[in-house]
């Protein structure tokens, strides 16, 4: 049996480096060679602690011979490399042909994405002085209530002591006579 040490391509942008960390993968096929680059099957546990598999590019550091159950038991590999990419593919070239054309299409549509956030921007605002606005009304209308009702229950009392009210609430305070 074959186990093959592999460093996992994470992204167009992102390179292989020395530093990343390897993985272990059982290899049943016999055309895989150190430097090719593969795709591999692998599983992530997830938050609900079952596991999701996805596939992966991968580059051949170390193929590892021997002993099945030595191999296993030392580096305990779980997934598998399912084939080798051709030879004729420059995976590398194709990455940083991805990177360019990724550059020119960011630039053909910037100005199309600074309208949208100019565009949003300007719906934003106005959503945001429609609520300053509301929020002022309704304030404003509760105030009022709040005042209304104070001098409604002010009147009630006053009328409760025999003072005259007028109707709209405002108590007429009684002149004093003056002393002769």
């Amino acid at each position: 049996m074959l186990l093959a040490r592999v460093k996992h391509r994470r992204s167009v942008k992102q390179p292989i480096k020395e530093t990343q960390k390897d993985y272990y993968y059982i290899c049943l096929k016999d055309d895989i060679h150190e430097g090719d680059y593969v795709l591999v099957e692998y599983q992530v546990k997830n938050h609900c602690k079952s596991r999701q598999g996805y596939f992966g590019i991968a580059r051949v550091e170390e193929l590892l011979e021997g002993d099945t159950i030595t191999l296993i038991q030392s580096y305990m590999p779980t997934s598998f490399i399912i084939c080798r990419l051709e030879k004729g593919v420059d995976f590398d070239g194709a990455c940083e042909q991805i990177k360019a054309l990724r550059a020119q299409v960011a630039e053909i549509q910037k100005p199309i994405r600074m309208k949208e956030i100019q565009d949003e921007k300007v719906k934003r605002r106005a959503r945001k002085m429609a609520e300053i606005e509301k929020a002022r009304r309704k304030k404003a209308t509760r105030k009022e209530q709040g005042r209304r009702h104070h001098e409604a229950l002010e009147a009630r009392y006053r009328k409760k002591l025999g003072q005259k009210v007028e109707p709209n609430f405002r108590v007429k305070r009684k002149k004093k006579e003056a002393s002769s």
